[in-house]
């Protein structure tokens, strides 16, 4: 159950263990984290605030469901712990809307179509393999056998279009949960091509500005919140490019307004299925992405770390929360909230080793790749990192903080 004392102390312990395991990492040098010339505002932190949100709903609901049954789709009670969780998607797809909309409404050749779908392809599609890889290998160890069937019913899981059953089994659901919104992701890249259409057909910074702002709020009233979190996404890029907009955003008094908002939206709302919620993530986008000095700390070296392995934590912390719930249910007296730290904690030493496992050599084939199909493109896929010492680094950070929880614990 949730208790409003323990399950705010115990998720805050988690991120604060965190914070201090990837600042580590980052001070000791073993990880290259985008200088400042390459980030906008303080986007990157926020991803690395983002991806423990989604981890902390669903934590909420498999407490839930361990100590009140029903089923596994049944949300939080606390409203707070659910709109997190939305927050935290619709700024993902806010994120990545505005980043795509930057490039491809400044003019691309095929060959640079070419390089951005390959990109996405080796981004993606590496550890999307390895979730499922370890999600089949788990399903083995709790007695799961290959079934008819199996190989379509994976074939949808990898190509996102559904969590179908496997191994006999209908725990698909549990531990690719967050596979739908890449699905979501890979139709708003197919339709990237029309999006640059569209605005090259629309030459005046005001008439994309307005045609945005009445998309998204036809988006909203429908109900299509998914659409509208691209759109305020392209919008907010729109409105990032205007110099005047960009003086009010960076006020300090405008970052306030933005904090003070969504936190409203979180606490006294609780969700963010309202017609009015896409304004007020935009205006925390807007925010963030304007580099507002309120939101200075999420550029410190700890939420940057986090951010770069935001698609590593997003993605297997489904799978922790499968073995510490599913698998490692018999042992456990009762599912306490003070769980969350050591899993969080978890969670992120497996993302750190997975960004230099998975997805770093997966984004190096992808350049290498693109550079082959179009020769003369110099690609920079950045000097390799020991693996050694990359293992050693995060096994010494995580020993200088586990000895702090279980001191506190």
């Amino acid at each position: 159950m949730f208790d409003p004392l323990i399950a705010p102390l115990a998720v805050m312990t988690g991120l604060v263990l965190a914070l201090v395991l990837a600042r580590r990492v980052a001070a000791a040098g073993k990880l290259a984290l985008p200088d400042q010339s390459r980030r906008t505002g303080h986007v990157d932190g926020l991803r690395g605030l983002l991806a423990p949100a989604v981890m902390v709903q669903h934590f909420a609901v498999w407490v839930r469901f361990r100590t009140r049954g029903g089923t596994i789709l049944d949300l939080p009670d606390v409203p707070a712990v659910v709109a997190a969780g939305q927050v935290a998607v619709a700024l993902f797809f806010m994120i990545s809307a505005a980043l795509f909309y930057d490039r491809v409404t400044r003019g691309m050749g095929l060959a640079a179509w070419v390089r951005l779908y390959l990109s996405r392809l080796f981004r993606i599609m590496p550890l999307v393999f390895a979730v499922v890889a370890i999600g089949l290998g788990m399903l083995w160890c709790l007695g799961g056998r290959p079934v008819p069937g199996d190989a379509g019913n994976l074939w949808r899981i990898i190509t996102f279009q559904g969590t179908p059953p496997v191994f006999g089994g209908n725990q698909s659901l549990l531990l690719f949960s967050a596979f739908w919104t890449l699905r979501v992701e890979w139709i708003f890249y197919l339709a990237l091509p029309l999006v640059a259409l569209g605005a090259a057909a629309i030459p005046r910074p005001g008439l994309r500005i307005a045609g945005l702002t009445l998309a998204a709020g036809l988006a909203m009233v429908l109900l299509f919140p998914h659409l509208a979190c691209f759109l305020l996404g392209y919008l907010a890029v729109e409105l990032g490019r205007q110099p005047r907009a960009t003086r009010v955003l960076q006020l300090p008094a405008f970052g306030w307004l933005a904090l003070l908002l969504i936190v409203g939206q979180v606490a006294f709302v609780g969700t963010i299925q309202t017609v009015f919620s896409g304004w007020l993530l935009l205006v925390l986008f807007l925010a963030v992405r304007s580099g507002n000095p309120v939101f200075a700390w999420l550029g410190r070296p700890g939420f940057l770390t986090l951010g770069e392995w935001s698609y590593s934590i997003y993605l297997l912390h489904s799978l922790v929360l499968f073995a510490l719930f599913a698998m490692a249910a018999p042992t456990l007296a009762a599912p306490s909230w003070w769980l969350f730290p050591p899993a969080l904690m978890t969670v992120v030493l497996l993302a750190g080793l997975s960004h230099r496992w998975i997805e770093l050599p997966g984004i190096r084939a992808g350049k290498r790749l693109a550079a082959a199909l179009s020769p003369g493109v110099v690609v920079q896929a950045g000097p390799p990192i020991s693996s050694s010492a990359m293992t050693s680094t995060i096994g010494r950070a995580s020993a200088s903080v586990m000895p702090t929880f279980r001191r506190g614990s």
